[in-house]
């Protein structure tokens, strides 16, 4: 008999859990509560900008198989684009200085060796105390590596800080590792930055529900909150939406894809991270003809307000990771802060200071601490027929795209198991 597999909530882990699950031969019905699909992965149409905006920039790598592998499923590779090199461009405002980090394409770190391809003001040295990482234990990123050099303010904390969204004196070292081992130290081949052509939803959502549209067996019902569960010993009995109560037969099986704080609403007795850290972005619409044709599509910011700066098209949206201060600011005045380090980086005058939209996402991931890593579920949760997706499960990667993706079609394979 034909599995049903019914997945709550239609963000990226959410999408990804019904593709994986039509793949391999179930009836998907996704629940979303909101208007909308992609979660924070999302894009909207700015008033203010009068064009259309991401939630937030994600970056995403070349070795990133998972975030991949959806994006062939939803026949969406036309909408990504994956730089030609791993070269990572930095800013450091202050000096005006810019430099590159570009990997070779092979695994052999000869990089390393180039003083024009590495970090400034390194040596071989620096780079072999990342071999701490395979024995952190519960150690912090910064107890790991914060010995005040070139090495830990161009390298560590910008990265730590962009891929934890914690302060690197919190952060549990240890989740670095697999980062690391699935795209640096892969090579080149394994870390060229990938990003969104037209938004994030043209990449996401939009193909989704395309995917939708041509697929009987594949049903989006939108505005459809689930507002209640009842569970047994044997597994969940009853789910309540809006749309009205669905009785669980014995072939249904439910995928949980949805935020931390709302699964534990749902039910209490599940393990969950309950502590989070929030990213500010700051969104600029350039006049037409103001965007240097040159300027890069993304670069860290040293030492700055920003962190850093993303551009597509006349838009140049700036990324703070952590922003528990900046989250409390007023708007403007975080947009004047973070604008002449953009204006620097773009070689263009900071007068005048162009239209912006700050969009502050204030539990945009779990903190990434030891304590909070102890409480991340795996996708099974006890009870035979519920499992569950999402960033914040145990994936063994930071809360991340490439994270949600994988909760995504883990879960999937699990529901599926046995049909």
């Amino acid at each position: 008999m034909t599995r049903k597999v019914h997945v709550i909530g239609a963000g990226l882990a959410g999408m990804a859990a019904a593709m994986e699950a039509r793949a391999l031969g179930a009836e998907v019905v996704v629940h979303e509560a909101t208007g909308h699909c992609g979660g924070r992965a999302r894009s909207f149409l700015d008033a203010r900008l009068g064009c259309e905006i991401d939630n937030g920039n994600h970056l995403m790598l070349s070795g990133n198989h998972a975030v991949r592998r959806l994006i062939h499923l939803l026949d969406a590779t036309g909408e990504l684009d994956i730089a030609p090199a791993a070269r990572f461009e930095f800013f450091e405002p202050e000096r005006h200085f810019r430099w590159f980090l570009e990997l070779d394409d092979g695994p052999l770190p000869r990089w390393i060796l180039d003083p024009g391809r590495r970090v400034p003001d390194t040596a071989l040295p620096d780079y072999l105390k990342g071999l701490k990482l395979l024995l952190a234990g519960d150690s912090s990123v910064a107890a790991l590596f914060d010995d005040g050099g070139s090495m830990w303010k161009r390298f560590w904390e910008p990265f730590a800080l962009g891929v934890l969204n914690t302060p690197p004196q919190e952060a549990a070292a240890r989740l670095l590792l697999p980062v690391i081992a699935e795209t640096l130290a892969r090579g080149g081949r394994h870390s060229r930055p990938m990003t969104a052509r037209r938004s994030l939803s043209h990449l996401f959502a939009y193909p989704f529900e395309r995917r939708v549209a041509r697929d009987p067996r594949l049903n989006l019902r939108m505005g459809d909150a689930l507002r209640a569960v009842e569970a047994g010993p044997d597994g969940i009995r009853r789910l309540t939406f809006d749309s009205g109560d669905l009785v669980v037969t014995p072939q249904t099986r439910i995928i949980l894809a949805v935020p931390p704080w709302t699964a534990r609403e749902l039910l209490p007795f599940l393990m969950a991270p309950d502590a989070f850290a929030p990213i500010v972005n700051v969104h600029f619409r350039l006049d037409t003809g103001r965007m240097p044709v040159d300027a890069p599509a993304m670069c860290g910011i040293l030492g700055g307000a920003a962190q850093w700066v993303f551009t597509r098209g006349d838009v140049a949206s700036v990324t703070i990771s952590a922003a528990f201060h900046e989250a409390r600011m007023d708007g403007e005045a975080l947009a004047r802060a973070c604008w002449p380090e953009v204006a620097a980086l773009l070689s263009i005058d900071e007068d005048p200071l162009p239209a912006f939209r700050v969009v502050k996402e204030k539990r945009a991931t779990f903190l990434a601490t030891p304590a909070q890593l102890a409480k991340r579920p795996p996708a099974a949760t006890g009870l035979p027929n519920l499992f569950l997706a999402g960033d914040w499960t145990d994936t063994g990667l930071p809360a991340t795209i490439e994270g949600a993706v994988r909760s995504g079609f883990r879960a999937a394979k699990s529901a599926c198991a046995g049909a």
